[in-house]
């Protein structure tokens, strides 16, 4: 079992390079935050104290601080490191999913193999679970020595957002953070495995044999009710943030929102995700571009690659959009943001880039069979290039429609310093457009490439 398991990451080696790479940013991601937030709880008898017997607090410039302010300081820092934890734990947890899916439905041809020659269903989850637990640890090994060395650029981010003071407060909890961070996502890789298990039962080996592994997500029972569950708690946050009468309760709920509705969004993906390709991409006339034609009807087949592309992207556009929402100049309100968002921001950005670049092989073959199709070398460039617009142009959709909604709840609530989204989601997009431009053309032409090597005489 262990040989095969190692033959096969050797044999699928851009598949999990790619996946060792979203592991590591989710570990360290993960690992920061919930330092942090364990640095929050470990601190919370501090402030639980009486003002007289509490040690005195003091501003960076040795003034001290105003102990009404202190008090109020233990929730704040609790609220602001939960939140971030949440945060994380979704964007995380997501990103780690549509990682495991595309993994899955890229190889199922290969798993089909397999179990034609007589490995039973339970053996080839005990040879991925295998896999996944191998790209785990080597993540954490990875992970845990870049995360210390990062632990005074994260306690520098508390600091700045007015949560720590030391003395009188300690950072001994961020330790024992990371590990109960990196026990979470062992944990997130687990289920998602038992999730994607599931799916596995639904496609008979021929049938995966002779769509090239290829098909559509299938829409279950089980996606059907995180969609509703996710949508329903998005929409109570977000109705939450428009009645709430604090503006930074209020953004957090919209954040909270907004990062629901995406889950329940990319939940629902081979309705909601694959439905918004085929509506705007429909807009334009199937004879205006025959490349154009071939990648829209290419990602509404690969609904795996389509929506853990998609809803990575939506979530980067998301996130970044509203890193920048308020336009106050407060280091300390930039610094609570990017406690906030900055790492989820991360993880999001690196997933959508490493899903298309992982999904090369697959495109690889698909271009050998457009050439014999007759498909010229320009025209199969020209539809890699638009593959990648219409990726990211649907996610960024998606998040913009939910960062217009986080933008309208500060401004019911007042605040008129909120910046419009409009600007940062250029920016955000044309940087995600360029990367995964980049990861779609180059499998194009490495493919290429290798076409006129075996073309051209020794």
């Amino acid at each position: 079992m262990l040989h095969l398991v190692i033959a096969d990451l050797r044999h699928s080696l851009r598949i999990w390079i790619g996946a060792l790479v979203v592991l590591i940013v989710v570990q360290i991601s993960a690992m920061s935050v919930t330092g942090m937030l364990m640095v929050s709880i470990t601190n919370t008898p501090l402030f639980l104290m009486e003002p007289a017997t509490r040690p005195p607090f003091r501003a960076a410039d040795g003034s001290p601080l105003d102990p009404q302010l202190v008090s109020l300081l233990g929730a704040a820092g609790s609220s602001a490191t939960t939140m971030a934890f949440i945060v994380i734990s979704f964007v995380g947890s997501l990103t780690v999913r549509n990682v495991v899916n595309s993994i899955v439905y890229q190889r199922r041809r290969v798993m089909a193999l397999w179990q034609l020659a007589g490995m039973t269903d339970r053996q080839l989850l005990r040879v991925l679970r295998a896999q996944i637990a191998l790209l785990s640890v080597a993540a954490f090994i990875v992970a845990t020595p870049v995360a210390i060395l990062l632990t005074p650029a994260v306690l520098d981010i508390m600091r700045s957002a007015q949560l720590l003071y030391t003395p009188p407060m300690s950072t001994a909890g961020v330790y024992p953070g990371y590990a109960l961070g990196a026990a979470a996502i062992a944990l997130v890789c687990v289920l998602a495995v038992r999730g994607v298990g599931r799916e596995l039962r639904t496609i008979s080996p021929l049938e995966a044999i002779r769509s090239e592994g290829v098909r559509e997500l299938p829409m279950d029972r089980r996606r059907w009710t995180g969609m509703i569950v996710f949508g329903v708690l998005a929409a109570c946050a977000i109705a939450a943030a428009f009645t709430s009468a604090d503006p930074s309760g209020a953004a957090m709920l919209a954040l909270l929102g907004g990062v629901l509705g995406i889950a329940a969004v990319n939940t629902g993906g081979p309705v909601t995700i694959i439905g918004l390709v085929r509506f705007w991409t429909g807009l334009v006339p199937e004879h205006s571009s025959a490349s154009w034609f071939l990648a829209r009807k290419t990602l509404i087949a690969s609904t795996a690659r389509t929506v853990a592309a998609s809803g990575s992207i939506a979530t980067a556009v998301f996130l970044f959009t509203s890193l920048f929402a308020s336009n106050s100049g407060s280091a300390s309100q930039l610094a609570g943001f990017i406690l906030l968002v900055g790492f989820p921001l991360g993880v999001s950005v690196t997933g959508s880039v490493v899903l298309v670049f992982m999904a090369g092989q697959q495109r690889e073959r698909e271009i050998h069979l457009a050439e014999l199709a007759g498909a010229t070398p320009a025209q199969q460039r020209r539809q890699a290039l638009f593959e990648g617009v219409i990726v990211v142009g649907t996610g960024g959709g998606i998040g913009l429609f939910f960062s217009t909604l986080l933008d309208a709840a500060l401004a019911t609530q007042g605040a008129a310093d909120f910046a419009p989204p409009w600007r940062d989601f250029g920016i955000i997009l044309s940087v995600l457009l360029l990367l995964n431009v980049i990861a779609t053309i180059v499998p194009t032409m490495v493919a290429h490439a290798a076409r006129d090597r075996i073309a051209t005489p020794e």
